[in-house]
């Protein structure tokens, strides 16, 4: 069987839907981690809900760049295991790695470093934002406590952009996609109602 195959049998047998090409155009956001290497897309997209939750789950691919002066050369293909959740409300750019895995994400110079009151969260975790202050509000005790305390894998990283939330990291077999689906519904679900206070509506 292909890795489709085991990913539509997935989504079966959880009630979810499986698409082979990207029909909600989820490749296209602004997300700071696609702008990763060149070409990328996404793929083999499974729709559904997880505790009260719509999500989708895919895969991502690009080609790496790797260039010299006069050449550029696209290297290797590249490939993540990623969960888009809506958020309810348009917001500032932020991103989490944990701090032995943020060469999974590319912290932009236009985002200011975040640091959290908790030492242990602050030694655990890179956080960049754009606004200091909607960080602040999204990272509270129990926020933390829980990436702390119960992320299933460090690998995990998380970008908010705009109305979305994206979860992600290297690409993982289909039997390990519902524990990312669970990572990125729980991180999602645990930002503070307070957070989104006066925040735009999605567009």
């Amino acid at each position: 069987m292909t890795r489709e195959d085991d990913l539509e049998a997935l989504a079966t047998a959880n009630g979810w839907t499986f698409s082979i090409e990207d029909t909600e155009d989820v490749g296209a956001l602004p997300f700071r981690f696609f702008a990763n290497g060149v070409g990328g897309a996404a793929m083999d997209l499974i729709e559904g809900e997880r505790e009260g939750k719509d999500f989708v789950a895919f895969d991502y691919e690009w080609s790496s760049v790797t260039s010299v002066p006069g050449i550029v050369d696209l290297g290797t293909t590249e490939d993540a295991s990623c969960v888009l959740t809506a958020l309810p409300a348009a917001c500032p750019e932020v991103m989490v790695s944990h701090e032995t895995t943020s060469h999974r994400l590319a912290h932009p110079l236009h985002h200011q470093a975040f640091t959290a009151e908790d030492p242990a969260f602050a030694r655990t975790f890179r956080v960049t934002t754009t606004d200091d202050a909607f960080a602040r509000a999204v990272f509270d005790p129990t926020l933390e406590r829980w990436l702390l305390d119960e992320l299933p894998d460090r690998d995990y990283c998380f970008e908010i952009a705009g109305s979305w939330c994206l979860c992600f990291t290297h690409r993982r077999d289909p039997l390990d996609v519902p524990s990312l689906v669970d990572a990125a519904v729980g991180f999602t679900t645990r930002i503070p109602a307070a957070a989104f206070d006066g925040r735009p509506a999605p567009g």
